[in-house]
């Protein structure tokens, strides 16, 4: 397996609003205006519109022209005002509390894109993740896979849909049953789905998985405690590809690997998103992973999105207090490293309880530059700064 840096092909910019309308209240991030045939929350990304993207590029981007057809259409998935609250039970008499672990989270994943989410440990991404392919129920919103609102969808309806939505789970070694080889792990799914008319087209198909990850034949006859860290992984990138999903769900692939190890499968990942066309939701904390794999990036802080817009953007502008020291947290390397790295104070502040939230700003606690009587009492929509720019943060004060 190379060790060389891989890049994603670049996805095309948001659609700009074609009847010059104010959207800055608005509290998703796509455009309410939409055809009447189509469903809620697929505003105004219409064929026409990226087709005229396709002409230029910006911000350093790739043309549209560059990407597979599919990519310039409607997007393959839309989550409109999700959100997943918990039950908290105090004692055998106590009243329940709520966990609010998603809180009115709206965004779109369109065909070969990759979107990546990130934030501090419980802030919500995996929740988020998983409440998207319906492994925990959202308790408010909706999910629209391919056009179908799959939030209320009955199972025997959603099953086949299931085939076409795939995860990848954080930790390899827990993800794979130890008590199934290699070939009855990634052929799981393939009998379910009947894909394979007999053993032996059974078989080569898992070869064919296991050669996309780099694995030879000679695993599939193993167990998960015969193979290392990254071959677990490898094996479970394998088992999701065997379907041959649109949407890869990547939930912290990385945090468990050797930072190697990690180079390899994020290099892994991202040539095979931009071989099959995959649209891949990458989840981390660790934010030079996500500018090296994320085409989008969304910054996430006590279950709500603070700023999203194209990676490059983001990492430049920074509008929102959080997403500022996220970054300034990042270690940095060379000899006068120990001189150059700030001490964010910012993060050392106590995280706002889940259970109990706060009015306003979710970030209000911690922000330097809050506004008594206005970030701690109303809550800032996700809205352009620069209008156009397709680069959103919620805040009353972002430095711009």
């Amino acid at each position: 397996m190379s060790g060389d840096s891989e890049r994603p092909s670049q996805p095309p910019t948001d659609p700009p609003p074609s009847d010059g309308k104010d959207r800055s209240e608005r509290p998703s991030d796509f455009p309410q205006d939409r055809p009447s045939e189509w469903p809620a929350g697929i505003a105004s990304i219409r064929p026409s519109a990226l087709q005229s993207e396709a002409q230029k590029a910006g911000d350093g981007e790739e043309p549209v022209s560059r990407l597979p057809a599919g990519s310039r259409t409607r997007p393959l998935l839309v989550v409109e005002r999700l959100s997943k609250v918990f039950p908290v039970h105090q004692g055998l008499f106590g009243s329940p509390q709520f966990l609010h672990a998603v809180e009115d989270v709206s965004f779109y994943l369109r065909r070969s894109e990759t979107l990546g989410i990130v934030g501090e440990s419980g802030s919500g991404k995996s929740t988020l993740a998983r409440a998207v392919l319906r492994l925990t129920e959202p308790t408010f919103g909706r999910v629209l896979f391919d056009d179908r609102d799959i939030t209320r969808m009955a199972p025997a309806e959603l099953r086949p849909l299931r085939r076409r939505m795939q995860i990848i789970f954080q930790d390899p070694s827990a993800a794979l049953n130890p008590r199934m080889t290699v070939r009855e792990l990634v052929g799981e799914g393939l009998s379910i789905f009947r894909m394979a008319k007999d053993a032996a087209e059974l078989d080569a198909l898992i070869e064919k998985s296991l050669g996309l990850v780099g694995l030879g034949p000679e695993t599939m006859g193993r167990f998960p405690h015969e193979l290392s860290g990254g071959m677990k992984q490898r094996v479970g990138i394998a088992r999701a590809l065997a379907l041959k999903p649109e949407l890869l769900v990547c939930d912290e692939p990385l945090s468990a690997l050797d930072v190697s190890v990690q180079a390899q499968i994020m290099n892994l990942l991202v040539r095979l998103q931009r071989d099959l066309g995959l649209s891949l939701l990458f989840i981390s904390h660790d934010l030079r992973v996500i500018a090296h794999t994320s085409h989008r990036v969304a910054v996430m802080f006590l279950g709500r999105f603070v700023e999203m817009g194209p990676t490059t953007k983001v990492a430049q502008k920074r509008y929102h207090p959080y997403t500022r020291a996220l970054f300034d947290a990042v270690p940095k390397m060379g000899p006068d490293a120990r001189t150059r790295l700030p001490i964010v104070t910012d993060l050392a502040a106590d995280t706002p309880s889940a259970i109990d939230p706060p009015k306003g700003c979710v970030y209000a606690m911690r922000c330097p530059s809050a506004e008594k009587g206005k970030c701690d009492v109303e809550t800032p929509l996700l809205a352009e700064v620069v209008p156009g720019s397709h680069h959103r943060v919620a805040c009353w004060h972002p430095e711009v």
